[in-house]
């Protein structure tokens, strides 16, 4: 297996690992990592060397630095100091992981491979330069949940970039994976370039046009009153050249350069809160001014609960960071409606509280005491059953969450004193609830907790002659519920559901899933009529319109809702397994270019053949 077609393998650059020796050995020997030189080379895949690259290590806080740089002949030396592993990772080239040709290689090597370079330019419709646009840059055929990350010292995963242009418009992506790109500004699909990246070569310079020109918008922050709010900071979120204005004594912004549309528009200002608003812009200019709410003042002090200070408190409204001085004080503004506030401190445990703002001046003190922790066991579960667990209160808030163990156990820590509602959901939808009373800096223990029992939904997943499927998958969902069953050596299945509508999908590999609905009531069991699945019917061909480089999105769906995504290959083909008789829509879509066909499948088939097209690119309107 290849490091190109693994999805979450963390680490893609050359990892050299070292031993320290252990402290036994240091005592027995006199020997410290401090008194070790270590020495190695740096070469490409021919083995030749390289020289003026930079060696990285960890530290302590795990931030790498640069332990040394390779000479004229690739050598390197540098005092061990017990931290590993060693990385390097040059602009150009990527980690050579393959077999090293020719002879065994001699002391620590790190070998590179070039790699290749993705560039261009972003501009309006006008011809000028538009600074923070946001653009990505993909692998063709790279599965986009996953990622081949590259060791720090590498500009970021070798298959995918993500990066704003600068003030003239330019980006730049370094150590890529050789191959076709797809290159696209992020707000806007359309806006996609496709480029061959060849190893050792930048591939051709991408300009990227944005189809309109851009728009100066400006206005004028007031208060309540109407007086001009100086020093607040006015953002627009989306696609935006200059992300940010601060306004003048007189309250004015300026944005030179915005995109046309709706943009949100964001005013923060310590004593005036937040305003948001929805701004229409369209040319040749805007002028959008902003009436801030009149914001509800907050002040007070972080605290223990015995009334002391605390050492180096921190304190977070909305998730956004909020001055503290060195005595716990503090001092902000809020907008009105509900707000989140949370107070931290080093070995203390936080305190989380809901504000209203509605005008009126708020003293709030804030009291962090020494964390406190709830232990307990769930008796009963089912192997693998999934438990999850939480505190919640009326006027408060915890962070404190975790998970049952195999045997039931669980523990939460970082708990404030108090009483508090201990919530244990399971994957099946039950809930149980229980008030704990948490002491200072002591754990709590609660009685062992049980869930209610749940009904037994049972039935047999069967082939064509009747026969049973053993090991067939089965899914039962209802909303956002989600329950996996498999079906024993005789095709049977048991499991256990809530009340209520569920939506019972079988799919083992070989045959083409079926559905059915699965109605449970009053904690009733139920008996599943038998599912016979038909034999799967493989779904193929080749897919025409293609340029060199593009993979489109291809899927079939039935009359009845079932829908499977189709296998794509680089060779412009594709395949569905498993499909059942009956008629299916087949469909390529690549960008905005899509078309379908319709297929029917007949119980007798064993295979169909079926080739597509990707529809032609809509022609531009004249004068475009």
């Amino acid at each position: 297996m290849t490091q190109r077609t693994v999805c979450g393998l963390v680490c893609l650059a050359v990892l050299v690992f070292l031993a320290p020796a252990s402290r036994a050995q240091e005592e027995e020997t006199g020997v410290s990592t401090e008194d070790v030189e270590l020495t190695g080379r740096v070469m490409d895949s021919e083995g030749h060397p390289l020289a003026g690259v930079e060696i990285w290590r960890p530290t302590e806080g795990h931030d790498d630095v640069v332990a040394a740089v390779s000479g004229p002949d690739g050598s390197f030396t540098y005092p061990f100091d017990g931290m590993f592993p060693l990385s390097a990772c040059p602009p150009g080239w990527l980690p050579d992981e393959s077999p090293a040709k020719g002879e065994e290689p001699k002391g620590f090597q790190i070998r590179l491979r070039p790699a290749t370079r993705i560039a261009g330019r972003v501009v309006d419709a006008s011809g000028e330069p538009v600074e923070g646009v946001q653009v990505q840059a993909w692998l063709a055929g790279v599965d986009r949940s996953c990622a081949v990350y590259v060791h720090t010292g590498c500009p970021g995963p070798a298959d995918r970039r993500m990066g704003d242009t600068d003030e003239d418009g330019r980006f730049a992506f370094e150590s890529l994976e050789p191959g076709w790109y797809e290159v696209r500004v992020s707000d806007d699909s359309s806006l996609v370039a496709r480029r061959l990246g060849e190893a050792g070569k930048s591939a051709e310079e991408i300009a990227l046009v944005l189809p309109e020109r851009l728009v100066p918008l400006e206005g004028r922050v007031v208060d309540a009153d109407g007086a001009p709010v100086a020093g607040a900071r006015v953002s627009i979120s989306g696609d935006r050249p200059d992300a940010e204005a601060r306004t003048g004594a007189d309250g004015a912004y300026r944005f030179p350069r915005v995109l046309p549309g709706r943009q949100r528009l964001e005013v923060r200002h310590a004593d005036f809160g937040l305003a948001v608003e929805m701004v229409e812009v369209a040319g040749p200019r805007t002028r959008f001014d902003v009436r801030m709410p009149r914001a509800t003042i907050v002040q007070g002090r972080i605290l223990g609960r015995d009334g002391s200070p605390v050492a180096a408190p921190s304190l977070r409204v909305d998730k956004e960071p909020v001055e503290v001085d060195v005595e716990g004080r503090f001092r902000f503004s809020l907008s009105p409606g509900e707000h989140e506030v949370r107070a931290e401190a080093p070995d203390r445990a936080p305190d989380e509280r809901r504000v209203t703002a509605a005008g009126d001046p708020i003293d709030l003190d804030l009291e962090l005491g020494r964390p406190g922790a709830i232990a307990g066991r769930i008796a009963d579960l089912a192997e693998r059953q999934f438990v999850s667990l939480g505190l919640q209160d009326g006027s408060r808030e915890s962070s404190a969450e975790a998970r049952a163990d195999e045997q039931g156990r669980f523990q939460l820590t970082g708990v404030a004193a108090g009483a508090w509602t201990l919530v244990a959901t399971d994957g099946l939808g039950r809930t149980i609830e229980r008030q704990v009373q948490v002491e200072e800096g002591r754990e709590t223990a609660v009685p062992e907790l049980r869930f209610p029992p749940l009904p037994a939904v049972r039935g047999r997943v069967l082939d064509p002659e009747g026969r049973p499927i053993p090991g067939a998958s089965l899914s039962f969902e209802q909303e956002r519920l989600r329950v996996w069953a498999v079906a024993d050596t005789q095709g049977r299945f048991t499991t256990r559901l809530t009340d209520g509508i569920w939506t019972l999908r079988a799919e083992p590999n070989g045959f083409a899933p079926a559905m059915a609905t699965v109605a449970v009531e009053g904690g009733a069991p139920v008996d599943v009529p038998e599912l016979r699945l038909a034999r799967g019917v493989a779904l193929s061909g080749s897919v025409a319109g293609l340029a060199p480089g593009e993979i489109p999105y291809v899927e079939a769906t039935s009359e009845d809702g079932a829908w499977e995504r189709g296998i794509l290959a680089k060779d412009g083909t594709y395949r569905i397994p498993d499909l059942g008789p009956g008629t299916w829509i087949v469909t390529v879509r690549l960008d905005k270019r899509e078309s379908s066909i319709r297929v029917r499948i007949l119980p007798q088939d064993d295979a169909v053949r079926i080739d597509l097209a990707v529809a032609e690119a809509e022609a531009p309107e004249p004068g475009s």
